[in-house]
């Protein structure tokens, strides 16, 4: 039974993501799996969300 996240966790996981990515300068499935172990989800489910909305990098990245 697939989980069930909400738009605030999801919201939490890409910024996380995002900002793994641009400290480590790693690529997108780098950072998502590097930050799975402590959410307990997919990094699959991480790189789906961050492809949705391609603009949601721009506010992470640039407050």
């Amino acid at each position: 039974m697939a989980r069930k996240f909400t738009q605030g966790l999801k919201d939490w996981a890409i910024r996380l993501a995002f900002e793994h990515q641009q400290f480590h300068e790693c690529p997108r499935w780098v950072a998502a799996q590097g930050i799975v172990v402590k959410l307990r989800m997919s990094p699959h489910s991480i790189l789906d969300w961050m492809k949705v909305d391609p603009s949601i990098t721009v506010g992470y990245l640039n407050p």
